[in-house]
Formats: structure tokens, C-alpha cells, sequence
């Protein structure tokens, strides 16, 4: 999370959903710019009867390339002892592909049945996030900051629409509507870190909200770890 102007913050992750990177610059004092890239890879279900069937045929595991960005505010409200509270507020736009299965069996496309296991779509996101965490300082004698933070521990909602659209198969458009859904997502994290490098793990789910008729499937529990650097 930013602290002031001038940060620049690089992250990688690896979880149960993806492996991600995330870049945060704040170039003036409480405002920030994300930018995020996310990317999975599909692999044959690996069961008895699907791995007889050929690949055009069978099922495959769920891909996608994601990428977003987004545009916040972020302040320090107050301090409790030597830990500082810090708050963040972004709003974002995502958009990339997904690869993976449809739940609808086979389609009737002008008179010939196309299956549908293995299709390719459009993705597109919006997003309003809330970040809040609890940071640890080292301070000198005199109360002055003496260096980065020790531990950072906090939490994330994000409250998205997502939608799928465009689906083909093999590069022929299916006559399938777009799926739209609108979620809650919140996550816990913890930061250990020195000198520029820290370690870093979530811990998040996300849940539907509303009562969307055509929403897409998703995987709702995530955890992930990876490596942070604070380059300034």
C-alpha cells in the first residue's frame, strides 16, 4: 500500500486461481495508479472417460489472460502507538480472455450441433476497491522513521461487475448470450518486509451479490503468495 508521493510498489503472486503482477506508482502526494496483469493455463480433465475423447472434444481446465488498471485515493487517517492506518480507495477497469467450458452441453448453430467444451470469450470488469491496513514502523529515539515497514496486515473489498461476451469455439462465433454477474470479494493479507523486499499471502473469497439470471461461473475461495519489491 502507498505512504506517500514518489512510491513505486512491483508484486508477484502465485495462488490456487492464477500468477499475477502488480505495479502501483503514486506520482503526487494521495493519489495512486495500479496496473495488474493475470494469467492461467488451461490443462486436459484428467479423468478416465475424457481422456479418451480427442481435444477438440474433451474438457479442458479454465484460462485466462486478464489485465486492469486502476486510478485511487489513499490517505493515513491516524496512527495507534507506532503503527499507522492506511486507507485506499480505487476504482478500476479490467478486460482480457477467458478459455474454458460451458455448462450449456452442445449448441444448435444453423442446423448442426457444435460442442461447446472448449470455447474461447471475451472478459471486461469494473470495480470499486477499499483497501485498509495496519503498518508497523521502526522509529528512532527521537520518534522520526527509521526505516520501511516491518509488517503491514490488512484487508480488501472489492464490489465488481464482471461480464463474458463474444464466445467462439475453434474461431466460429456460438449463438450464446453474454453472462453477467456482479460479486463481493474480500481477501486478508500480511506483508513481511525489509530492506525494499518483502513476502507477501492472501487469503480472499468471493461470494455473487444480486440476482443475476446469466452470471458465469466462478471458483469462490483463492490463496496466493508471492514476493513484493518497494523500489522507492
Amino acid at each position: 500500500m502507498f505512504e506517500k508521493a514518489g512510491n513505486i510498489r512491483i508484486a508477484g503472486y502465485a495462488g490456487t486461481n492464477s500468477y499475477d503482477v502488480h505495479v502501483g506508482v503514486s506520482p503526487v502526494e494521495h493519489i495512486g495508479l495500479l496496473g495488474a496483469g493475470s494469467v492461467s493455463f488451461n490443462k486436459k480433465v484428467d479423468n478416465e472417460e475424457n481422456n479418451k475423447k480427442p481435444e477438440r472434444e474433451a474438457e479442458w481446465t479454465h484460462a485466462h489472460r486478464y489485465y486492469e488498471g486502476a486510478l485511487g485515493y489513499y490517505f493515513s487517517p491516524f496512527t495507534i502507538k507506532n503503527d499507522l492506518m492506511k486507507i485506499e480507495i480505487f476504482a478500476g477497469y479490467g478486460a482480457g480472455t477467458a478459455n474454458g467450458s460451458l455448462n450449456t452441453g452442445k449448441t444448435d448453430i444453423f442446423g448442426f450441433i457444435i460442442p461447446t467444451t472448449r470455447v474461447d470469450a471475451d472478459y471486461r470488469q469494473y470495480y470499486l476497491q477499499l483497501n485498509a491496513a495496519i503498518s508497523e514502523k521502526m522509529l528512532n529515539k527521537d520518534g522520526t522513521q527509521s526505516g520501511g515497514s516491518v509488517f503491514e496486515g490488512g484487508s480488501v473489498f472489492r464490489f465488481s461487475k464482471t461480464e463474458l461476451s463474444n464466445f467462439e469455439r475453434f474461431g466460429q462465433s456460438l449463438n450464446v448470450s453474454p453472462m453477467t454477474g456482479s460479486f463481493a470479494q474480500f481477501c486478508v493479507f500480511g506483508i513481511l518486509r525489509g530492506s525494499g523486499l518483502g513476502l507477501t499471502m492472501q487469503v480472499g473469497w468471493l461470494f455473487p451479490i444480486g440476482n443475476d439470471q446469466n452470471r458465469p461461473a466462478y471458483s469462490p475461495l483463492y490463496i496466493t503468495a508471492g514476493l513484493g519489491i518497494d523500489l522507492w
